[in-house]
């Protein structure tokens, strides 16, 4: 049992060592990335844009020149393929519940998990969906959700890449979006713990973290009825 404990414990520290590295690496490269370029930062401690987060008054957008997109609106930005900052209201329109970057060409925005990661630190949530693409070929592929408390950011792995896929530093993020905890769109909170879904390990394999997952379910206390 201790030496399982050692061989945890030195994956732990190689997990963090690797993060760090990244993190290092990203600071030393004083090129904007896309978030710097779209003016995305951090304010009070939570990501913004312009100063403006989910949660803070519909009318906070209404300094901008917006195009409307039924109760939406939209910044529209000059940055190809991104076509603008698309703003969702809540239902009663009073709050904004979302701040989303749209892109109108291509597979995924010029913006890599490891900038993410940097700019914001490691996400709370990992829910890992396996997607079957033909049911004739049986090709599958993984819809990785990334969630943050008030972010959450998607991407896929290859066609037909199976568990063996890799999380890495430049694995290319396709969904990008500042978000409120009570928004219907979002995809869980931080809480949330299932087969499919629990914390960041780190750039390492679908499948190990798929293991982790069900050991971590595991050893989840049962209630007695």
């Amino acid at each position: 049992m201790i030496w399982l404990l050692r061989r945890v414990l030195i994956l732990e520290l190689i997990l963090a060592g690797v993060c760090g590295a990244v993190v290092l690496i990203a600071q030393q490269n004083h090129t904007p990335d896309l978030l710097q370029r779209l003016d995305f930062g951090v304010c009070d401690g939570e990501p913004c844009w312009r100063g403006i987060k989910p949660g803070m008054a519909w009318d906070k957008v209404q300094n901008y020149d917006l195009m409307l997109d039924g109760k939406s609106r939209q910044y529209a930005v000059h940055l190809p393929p991104i076509s603008g900052i698309r703003f969702d209201p809540d239902e009663r329109e009073a709050k904004i519940s979302g701040i989303t970057i749209e892109f109108d060409s291509g597979p995924a925005l010029p913006l890599t998990l490891g900038e993410v990661i940097t700019r914001y630190g490691s996400p709370c949530r990992v829910v890992m969906n396996l997607n079957l693409i033909s049911a004739s070929s049986k090709t599958t592929f993984y819809w990785i959700d990334l969630l943050y408390p008030t972010m959450q950011l998607s991407f896929s792995s290859e066609d037909g890449a199976g568990s063996g896929f890799r999380l890495r530093p430049e694995s290319q993020i396709v969904f990008f979006q500042l978000i409120t905890e009570d928004n219907p769109n979002r995809v869980g909170t931080c809480g949330d713990l299932s087969e499919n879904e629990g914390s960041w390990y780190g750039f390492t394999s679908v499948e190990k973290y798929l293991a982790r997952f069900a050991q971590t379910q595991a050893n989840v206390p049962r209630q007695v009825k």
